[in-house]
């Protein structure tokens, strides 16, 4: 288990990968990402970063997603979320209490290749955006 400076060098060492500067507020809100499971809000984040107000925290967060140490996440509510940027997958979410999972892998890489293959006029697929909602095992009993 890594003690906290070396958390904290991790952290600074990414963001100077990205060619941002480490400030306080940027560790924080890396931080944040790094010990959280799912996506938060940005007002989630905020609330967990002392000594930045909103706006600062959302310009951070852009500038994350810019870098490519975040990534912008749509359940399909209406607020945005961010996580920190992980292997391609997608997310399996509770329709009821909101529970995220994340699901790597799986057949959907195969669909991805075979629409390319029936397109008339796409060769290339770069991106897409997929989520399911369900019902969660402790919602469903």
């Amino acid at each position: 288990m890594l003690c906290f400076v070396e958390k904290k060098l991790i952290h600074i060492t990414a963001l100077h990968t990205a060619k941002l500067r480490a400030t306080p507020t940027r560790l924080a809100v890396l931080k944040v990402l790094q010990n959280t499971r799912h996506p938060l809000s940005v007002e989630g984040i905020h609330k967990k970063v002392r000594g930045a107000d909103l706006v600062t925290v959302y310009r951070t967060l852009e500038s994350f997603e810019s870098a490519g140490i975040a990534a912008r996440v749509s359940i399909g509510d209406g607020i945005v979320r961010f996580e920190r940027k992980l292997p391609h997958h997608h997310h399996l979410v509770c329709a009821h209490c909101g529970t995220v999972e994340d699901i790597v892998g799986g057949p959907l890489q195969e669909v991805e290749k075979s629409l390319q293959k029936v397109s008339r006029r796409f060769k290339s697929i770069y991106a897409h955006d997929l989520e399911f909602f369900g019902m969660c095992e402790t919602c469903v009993h």
